[in-house]
């Protein structure tokens, strides 16, 4: 919101602006009355929602960047300018404005080149989709089963073209597909969502065009040549699937149409033979050679032959071709049959359209196929294809066999020449379909461009040059500044749309979607394509998007890609000081150090406080997520503090973006996971209290990320840079069409992502675009690490520019994603886990090896993993082999038979569960429907375990440590909130479970073995016992000052292991009761255990007078936890420091120590203390300050029983201290970098784990370090001050004894 000195200035703007608010009137009627007839045109060219208007070709001249368009009027006085980088700021102008400017006191307003403001063009289509989400099945060809054929009675309404007497423009023939769609179902409910599919074409939900006695049936025409479509029957408004859900494909035949029934609750085409009541068919004929067939005869199979009407050709149709309408009334017909009189006598045969309005048949000469487009009919005479490939080359192909000669003499170019012109892969008589041209000069990409054959003309498809290396070269644009750029007193403007030939910066002093355009201003077009407006004054709060227009006549409207800030559901950009928009403590957490010491938790912003029992006050939005001291009616923690409970290091929150599939002015908007991107750069206003104020959703996401780093949790964005909701109507196509996204060689956007487009990285732009948004997002939102939705789509070289440039803010930034194969052009470039080995080894990949052994496979229909299959799973060997490879952080992976060449354990995302399929215990309970849920609960945990402990980055699924489950939904994107939720109440039920996932997580961050970064380390410090020999997998650590064992058993019986003798070991973990350890320990069934055995210790003590100067030596050595040493000063010496004790470290990371202790002679005529200084009489014999031990580097301390400096050896053994005397006991490390030693040492720390030092010295005090560095600061602060005491005591008075 503003504040209230802005408030203010435009209260004053406002008073100002009424002083010539009503002498600009009359200009301002001059000024709409001429614009009116434009406005009034480009409005009555509108077109229907269910069909494309098909227009002639018009050649577009070139518009000059610095005048007003024909038609429009314009009262400016002078223009923004710019070129390139450089912008001129505004001038004095006497434009009247609708409104009050942004400027704060003047009278002048911001200079403009203002046009009337155009109607929006129009997407064609029936209605907009409500979602899209991955398709989670594969398409399969629909199978036809034979049905009873059925009766469609339609009472037709006659609809002719009406007769002219002057002469007609002939049209270019547009390319078109007929698909009719009958549905024996409730269309209310369900209708079609159709796309291409041969070749590849968006996708587009459509109304139904009426009922007959069959059910619901709708006509569409969509606007390419194919020869297959894909349907789908899904719910008005949500993605709910009828039948199966599966993808349906229906072919086109010859004629040009897909005629497909469908009945309700199956995917099968039904065999169905229509009949009609009467039906109105326009017949077209078309003959270039001939102009003799004047009439035709018409019949039906119901009255015959002999009962033939005969009609006249009386008319022309738009493309020139004969034209007349008949009407017939025949009851109960399924078959027309037509006949040409004259020198054609063909007999065609047809079905008429559904419905009541006229269908349109095509007949060619002496061609027996009737028609429903004009593209089938004359395919063999028109331009196919045109596609531009450099400035100066085109590819170009037709319907007819020519040779080069002949196809120069018969094409032409508009706007150019041809300069020569070669068949491509001709026959052995030199003909081709296909012929690549050069032009006499260079295209200019900003006209109307066209190739003419036999009279029809095609548009040059520039796609194939703007998608050039070519392209980027000459366009790139490096700058920073791209979208608004605001100050108080200027805003700079820019859009990259180097195809366009003109853009309208079009601004609104509204946020309200439905407010007219307060000005229209000309932008001007710089180096790289670069378009700029300056506006002068404060437009903080204004909203604006642009009017692009293009060479082949087309014009978009569109929001700024670059948007920070956003109208309600993103339709219009927002000029913000987004900067400053922001909590005012909100800054980065400190580096996190190397991935593997993360510990993530996945969830919603929705999902997490939705459940009406959660106690969160906003349920579902950002400010929820954060809320304190929130539990449920029983007293169950919820919200943040129960994840800070958990003791979790991040949370990663799916999309939270601004996403296009969520009506966010719905009071209770429906569920959508979000993977449907909208604006990128924007938080989503479903998640914000008052989605209509631009600055409300970034101020509450701010405060969301503010929490959760107050609680010392970092926040990970789910982002998806891989594909766009609907290209169609992403700022990206409406830019710069053709450009963003990936294309097949037939100039179709692929589907490697399976929602019909995927985004294409590798041009230099959108390589920009993504790698701006990251750093926004890092630097704006101080968001802590990014999970990449289907990164395997994405370029390697992308994700080391990503990876570089957060280096640079934050190396602790955590970036890893989906790296499954799924790109479908350039796959070598793919940021796959194929290509693990080319990315920076800082870029993680969700490992699907090891969730696969772990719990089986999830697609491609489920089967059993290790802990479902009791060791008898088909695949057992290859889920051994595949967990022990990747519990060892997934090296060997590079040697599958689909390799994964992983470069360190920080590669590898360890994971079971996730948002995307079933659940944990879902896919349990799928599997193994029979099992008793005790058993259930055992499996679940054994699963979490195995990939938890394993050397890598842990990941979890919120809910997962509970038996989170959505009742089998295995694809709840759009599921209600009932389904998706946390379940408070299931978590308070198996409070167990989540105890024990506590104890995993403070085992993990307390044992740095279990969080390596590099191969070399895990090739060194862990060792596999058993690889899954009898159902067990046991590994050995190598701690440094102790050896752990992890133990495994998958079979649902309990099992014996005697590989060693554990019975000085003791228990870390235990998924199940206490168990026996020793020379055989039992395994309970489908357990986890982790032991702990420690090693002896030796300390090697020093004992130093005053000039450190060492007096005595001895070596000890500490065998167990809890044993501890009694320090002895020698004879004549007392300790400095009082009685002291050396006590065994259970943090140490090596089995050798030193220690240094400061004593001093004894006083004249006093007697030695060998177990310290009896000090001041009235201090009970203690001195002032503690002990000061300094632990030092001993090279020749060894283990086992070592004689001391004066002969004697020490061992102590049993958890014993030798003496009886209650002492200070002094604690000893060598490496606690990696704990923060807290009461119950359980709390992981957010820096990097340091090696141990050789050299290290530590502080001997009763609390523990909480890190190496203090730990060595300490020691030094120490040593100063035992040195300073001795020097004291010194040169002090002795006081005598009694």
């Amino acid at each position: 919101m503003r504040d209230k000195d802005v408030i203010q200035k435009n209260w004053r703007m406002w008073k100002s602006g009424k002083q010539w608010l009503y002498a600009s009137s009359a200009l301002l009627a001059v000024t709409m009355g001429l614009g009116l007839s434009a406005t009034t045109a480009h409005a009555q060219d509108g077109t229907t929602a269910s069909e494309p208007a098909t227009t002639g070709m018009q050649s577009i001249a070139q518009s000059d960047p610095t005048t007003n368009r024909t038609g429009t009027a314009s009262a400016a006085a002078a223009t923004e300018a710019n070129t390139g980088a450089t912008t001129t700021d505004e001038t004095a102008d006497t434009t009247t404005d609708t409104t009050t400017t942004g400027t704060d006191k003047t009278t002048t307003t911001p200079a403009t080149t203002e046009t009337t403001p155009a109607t929006p063009a129009k997407t064609v289509k029936a209605d907009t989709p409500s979602a899209l989400k991955r398709a989670t099945s594969t398409s399969e060809p629909a199978a036809t089963t034979q049905q009873k054929p059925q009766s469609a009675s339609a009472t037709p309404t006659k609809s002719m073209v009406t007769p002219t007497d002057t002469a007609k423009t002939v049209a270019s023939i547009k390319d078109s597909t007929k698909v009719v769609i009958h549905y024996a179902g409730d269309g209310s409910k369900w209708v079609p969502y159709v796309w291409g599919l041969k070749p590849n074409g968006d996708g587009q939900q459509y109304d139904w065009t009426g009922t007959d006695s069959y059910g619901s049936y709708t006509n569409i025409d969509l606007d390419q040549n194919y020869q297959q479509v894909g349907v789908l029957i899904k719910g008005v408004a949500s993605w709910d699937k009828d039948g199966t859900g599966a993808n349906r494909a229906v072919n086109v035949d010859d004629s040009g149409k897909a005629e497909v029934w469908y009945q309700a609750g199956s995917d099968d085409a039904q065999t169905v033979t229509p009949t009609f009541d009467g039906a109105v068919i326009n017949v077209h004929y078309h003959d270039k050679d001939s102009d003799n067939v004047t009439s035709y005869k018409v019949w039906t199979d119901k009255s015959g032959e002999a009962a033939a009407q005969t009609v006249k050709f009386d008319d022309k149709d738009d493309y020139g071709n004969r034209l007349s309408s008949v009407t017939l009334k025949d009851q109960g017909f399924s078959n027309v049959f037509v006949q040409t009189l004259g020198d054609d006598q063909a007999t065609r045969e047809f079905t008429p359209l559904p419905g009541q309005n006229a269908t349109d048949i095509y007949l060619v000469a002496n061609d027996q196929t009737a028609y429903y487009t004009a593209s089938a009919a004359v395919d063999q005479e028109l331009v196919t294809s045109a596609a531009m490939d450099t400035l100066n080359q085109l590819t170009v192909s037709i319907g007819t066999k020519l040779t080069a000669l002949q196809a120069q003499q018969q094409l032409t170019l508009s706007n150019n020449g041809i300069k020569t012109i070669a068949a491509v892969a001709p026959d052995a008589n030199g003909l081709s379909k296909t012929f690549t041209i050069t032009t006499t000069k260079d295209i200019d990409i900003m006209q109307a461009n066209t190739v003419s054959f036999d009279g029809n003309a095609k548009a040059i498809d520039i796609g194939n040059y703007v998608r050039s290396s070519a392209f980027d070269d000459k366009y790139y644009y490096g700058g920073d500044d791209l979208g608004a750029t605001y100050t108080e007193n200027r805003t700079q403007i820019k859009l990259w749309a180097p195809t366009a030939n003109q853009v309208e910066l079009r601004i609104y002093d509204s946020v309200d979607n439905d407010a007219t355009p307060t000005k229209v201003i000309k932008m001007q077009r710089g180096d790289k394509g670069v378009w700029t407006s300056v506006l002068n004054g404060n437009y903080q709060g204004w909203a604006y998007d642009y009017q692009l227009n293009f060479g082949d006549g087309t014009q978009t409207t569109t929001d700024d890609p670059y948007s920070k800030a956003v109208t309600v559901n993103g339709d219009r950009s927002v000029i913000e000081d987004v900067n400053q928009i922001k909590p005012t403590d909100f800054n980065r957490m400190p580096d996190f150090g190397n991935a593997t010491n993360a510990v993530i938790y996945e969830t919603s912003v929705r999902d997490f406080t939705k459940d009406p029992n959660s106690g969160v006050t906003d349920k579902g939005k950002f400010l929820g997520m954060v809320q304190t001291g929130t539990h449920t009616a029983s007293g169950q923690v919820t919200g943040i503090d129960y994840l800070k409970d958990l003791g979790v290091t991040h949370v990663q929150l799916m999309p939270m973006y601004d996403f296009a599939s969520i009506d966010e002015t719905s009071a209770d908007p429906s569920y959508n996971w979000g993977y449907d991107p909208k604006n990128y750069d924007v938080p989503e206003g479903s998640y914000a209290t008052d989605a209509s104020d631009p600055t409300n959703r970034i101020m509450e996401m701010k405060e969301m990320i503010n929490g959760f780093h107050k609680n010392g949790i970092r926040v990970v964005m789910d982002v998806v840079y891989n594909h766009v909701y609907s290209p169609a109507e992403q700022a990206f196509q409406k830019v710069v069409p053709g450009y963003y996204f990936q294309y097949d060689a037939e100039g179709h956007l692929t589907n490697g992502s399976g929602v019909g487009n995927d985004v294409a990285s590798e041009r230099k732009m959108v390589r920009k675009y993504i790698v701006d948004s990251v750093k926004y997002w890092a630097t704006n939102y101080n968001i802590d690490g990014f999970r990449f939705d289907l990164m395997g789509i994405l370029d390697v070289e992308t994700m080391n520019e990503i990876r570089a440039e957060l280096n640079a803010i934050d190396p602790g930034i955590l970036v890893y994603g989906e790296g499954w194969d799924m790109r479908a052009t350039n796959h070598d470039l793919g940021a796959a886990q194929y290509n693990a080995d080319k990315v920076d080894k800082n870029v993680g990949f969700f490992s699907d090896d090891i969730r696969n052994a772990i719990k089986g496979a999830t697609f491609g229909g489920i089967s059993k993993g290790l802990v479902e299959g009791n060791t008898q799973e088909e695949n057992y060997d290859q889920h051994a082999q595949a967990f022990v490879d990747g519990f060892l952080g997934g090296q060997n992976y590079a040697n599958a038979t689909t390799a994964h060449p992983y470069q360190a354990p920080t590669q590898t995302i360890n994971y079971v569960a996730c948002h995307d399929n079933r659940t944990l215990y879902d896919m349990l309970t799928a599997l193994m429907p029979e099992e008793s849920e005790a058993n259930l609960v055992k499996r679940d945990k054994l699963a979490t375990s195995m990939a938890f402990l394993a050397e890598g980055v842990p990941f979890v699924n919120a809910g997962q440590e509970a038996l989170r489950t959505k009742g089998g939904d295995e694809n709840s994107y759009q599921s209600p909130d009932s389904v998706n939720q946390i379940d408070w109440n299931r978590v308070q039920d198996n409070q167990d479970l989540v105890n024990y996932f506590k104890q995993l997580v403070n085992l993990r961050k307390n044992e740095s073995v279990f969080r390596l970064d590099n191969y070399d380390a895990v090739a060194k410090q862990v060792k596999v016992l058993q690889a899954g020999q009898d159902g067990v997998f046991a590994f050995e650590y190598d701690a440094g000052g102790h050896k752990l064992y992890v133990f495994f058993n998958v079979n649902d019986r309990a099992v014996d292991f005697n590989g060693l003798d554990l019975t000085n070991a003791r228990v870390l973990l235990s998924s199940e009761a206490a168990q026996k350890l020793g020379g055989v320990t039992s395994l309970a069934a489908l357990s986890t255990l982790v032991v702990r055995e420690d090693l002896p210790q030796t300390v090697t003590i020093n004992y130093c007078d005053q000039n450190n100067m060492v007096m005595h030596t001895e070596v000890i050595t500490l065998t167990h936890a809890g044993d501890q040493y009694q320090l002895v000063a020698p004879t004549g010496y007392h300790l400095v420091n009082g009685p002291q004790t050396v006590a065994y470290d259970e943090d140490a990371t090596t089995t050798t120590r030193s220690l240094m202790v400061m004593i001093e002679k004894d006083a004249a005529g006093n007697p030695g203390n060998e177990t310290g200084n009896q000090g001041d009489s009235d201090n009970n014999g203690s001195t002032d300050q503690p002990g000061t031990g300094t632990d030092t580097s001993n090279a020749n301390a060894g283990s086992g029983e070592v004689t001391t400096g004066s002969g004697d050896t020490v061992q102590v053994k049993n958890g014993q201290s030798l003496t009886g005397t209650t002492a200070t006991k002094l604690d000893y490390r060598t490496d606690t970098s990696a704990v923060e030693t807290t009461a119950n040492k359980t709390s992981l720390t957010s820096h990097k784990v340091q090696p141990a030092k050789a050299a290290a010295t530590t502080t001997s005090s009763v609390l523990p370090q909480t890190d190496e560095r203090s730990g060595q600061t300490a020691s030094l602060f120490g040593l100063v001050a035992a040195m300073l005491a001795s020097l004291i005591g010194w040169f002090s008075p002795k006081r005598k004894r009694n």
